[in-house]
C-alpha cells in the first residue's frame, strides 16, 4: 500500500487546521498535524526573529519525526497519533497540515498534492485573536481576562518581528509550489472543503485517464 499525501498550508489563523480536519473527515483520510511535532516555537521569540532576519531557511526546521511518521503511514504502517494518543492506521489518503507545504525539502518528496489557503494577513490576525477571545469568554477562570490580555500583548508585540516576516516568507516560498491556491478571505470552511474536494477529484481523474496511444 502506498497512500497519497495531501498537504494543506495557510498563514497563522488562516484556517488550515479547521479545513484539514474537515477534509480528512470528508474523505475518510488520516490526519497528521505539524503542530504536534513543532519544535521551532520552543525557541524564544528573539531567536525566531533572528532566524527569520537571516532568511528563515526551512532546512533548519527539524521535521525528522514528522517525515518518519508520514513515511510509515504512506507505506501501510501504524503510528501513535500525537493529538489523541491513539493508534493511527494507514489509509488511502493522508492529510497533513503544515506551514511549509512543498517548500521544506525534507517533506517535498512525500507530498502528492499541495493546497494553500490564501488568507490575507489582516483576516488571519483577526481570526487568531477572535479564537482566543472565545476561549477566554468560555472559561475565564480566576484571572482569566488578565491572562488573555497578557497573551494578546505578547502576541501583538511579537507579530511585527516574527509572524509578519514568517507570513511573507511563506507567501514567497510555499504559495508558488501549491497545486491549488484557494482564496480564503470570505469563504466558510465548508466552501473551502468543497473546492478542495472538487480539485482532488478532477486531479485523480486526470491521473487515472489513459494517455493517448496507450490503449
Amino acid at each position: 500500500m502506498s497512500a497519497r499525501i495531501i498537504a494543506i498550508s495557510a498563514p497563522p489563523g488562516g484556517g488550515k487546521s479547521t479545513v484539514a480536519a474537515a477534509l480528512a473527515e470528508r474523505l475518510g483520510a488520516a490526519l497528521v498535524e505539524y503542530d504536534a511535532y513543532d519544535t521551532l516555537t520552543e525557541r524564544s521569540p528573539e531567536d525566531i526573529a533572528a532566524w527569520l532576519s537571516a532568511g528563515g531557511d526551512y532546512r533548519e526546521v527539524d521535521v525528522t519525526e514528522l517525515v518518519a511518521d508520514l513515511e510509515t503511514l504512506r507505506d501501510g504502517g501504524t503510528i501513535r497519533d500525537r493529538r489523541t494518543g491513539d493508534e493511527l492506521t494507514a489509509r488511502a489518503l493522508i492529510i497533513v497540515e503544515t506551514p511549509f507545504g512543498r517548500a521544506h525539502p525534507a517533506m517535498a518528496p512525500l507530498i502528492e498534492t499541495a493546497l494553500f489557503l490564501d488568507t490575507p494577513p489582516d483576516v488571519a490576525l483577526a481570526r487568531k485573536v477572535r479564537e482566543f477571545v472565545v476561549q477566554s469568554l468560555a472559561d475565564p477562570g480566576p484571572g482569566g481576562h488578565n491572562r488573555f490580555l497578557g497573551w494578546l500583548d505578547r502576541y501583538l508585540r511579537n507579530y511585527e518581528a516574527v509572524t509578519r516576516p514568517a507570513i511573507a516568507i511563506q507567501r514567497q516560498r510555499v504559495l508558488p509550489l501549491a497545486d491549488l491556491v484557494i482564496p480564503a478571505a470570505d469563504a466558510e470552511p465548508e466552501a473551502l472543503v468543497e473546492q478542495a474536494v472538487a480539485f482532488l477529484v478532477r486531479r485523480a481523474a486526470r491521473k487515472s485517464k489513459p494517455a493517448k496511444g496507450s490503449e
